[in-house]
């Protein structure tokens, strides 16, 4: 069962976020695309929150929490599997050399 039709048979409701209960930086995270992917990791620069001058305060944690759609039972794919699934699934090295 799929896990739509899950949550909709089993009567849940509300927001669920899909993302595996996982906190990484988003340096890092570019860094594991392109590995996966076979590009440059040499192109990627880290910044900071405070370089990025933004007037407003906010959490430097972004993470989306999970745990909703964890205790359903769903299984989430770790991060490894997903960008190797992803990159079976659409990506080539040739589209961002163009």
């Amino acid at each position: 069962m799929g896990v739509k039709s899950g949550l909709i048979k089993g009567n849940h409701s509300g927001i669920y976020h899909s993302a595996p209960p996982l906190k990484i930086s988003r340096k890092v995270f570019a860094v594991m695309i392109a590995n996966e992917f076979g590009l440059d990791t040499s192109l990627i620069e880290g910044v900071s929150m405070e370089s990025l001058g933004r007037d407003s305060k906010s959490s430097l944690n972004k993470c989306l929490n999970s745990m909703k759609l964890f205790h359903t039972g769903f299984k989430f794919m770790n991060l490894d599997d997903s960008l190797r699934q992803l990159e079976l699934d659409s990506w080539s090295p040739e589209i961002v050399k163009r």
